[in-house]
């Protein structure tokens, strides 16, 4: 997994992906933390993937989730690649929304050849100020690739 704390309760931050590899049939989620621990419910987002052919093969995500999820899809084989960025927003101490976009496809090397546009939005309710940002996959699977950034914004 990827953590990095948090300073200065940003009213916006932001955190990018480019060519993150991970374990193949996982998902890519995230949960926000204070210094009471990680917030493992009020995440309420959804997110959709939709296939670059246009075919029906499409999923999203309910509410009321246990933490946030960039899409809930087990992309299959081990060369999987996320690109994109996601923004979220302080509306309130510890009440975030944010919005993300993401394209998903394959290194060369891989047969496969069905990539992904994916969306996510939605807000994470806190307690208390966001001091950290926790990336993993959902069977704990690793990240073998790639380059996580988060940056305050404001």
């Amino acid at each position: 997994s990827y953590s990095i704390t948090i300073t200065g309760d940003p009213k916006v931050f932001e955190v990018s992906f480019f060519e993150v590899r991970h374990a193949s049939g996982q998902n890519i989620m995230y949960r926000l933390s204070n210094s009471g621990g990680e917030t493992t419910s009020g995440y309420y987002d959804i997110g959709s993937a939709w296939r670059h052919d246009h075919n029906s093969n499409s999923t999203s995500r309910g509410l009321n989730q246990g933490q946030g999820c960039l899409v809930n899809y087990n992309f299959n084989g081990v060369n999987n690649l996320i690109t994109g960025k996601a923004v979220f927003t302080r509306v309130n101490t510890g009440l975030y929304t944010f919005s993300g976009s993401y394209e998903h496809y394959f290194h060369a090397n891989e047969s496969s050849t069905t990539q992904y546009n994916l969306l996510s939005n939605g807000h994470v309710n806190n307690t208390s100020a966001v001091t950290q940002i926790r990336i993993f996959t959902s069977g704990g699977g690793n990240f073998t690739s790639g380059t996580i950034n988060v940056r305050g914004i404001a």
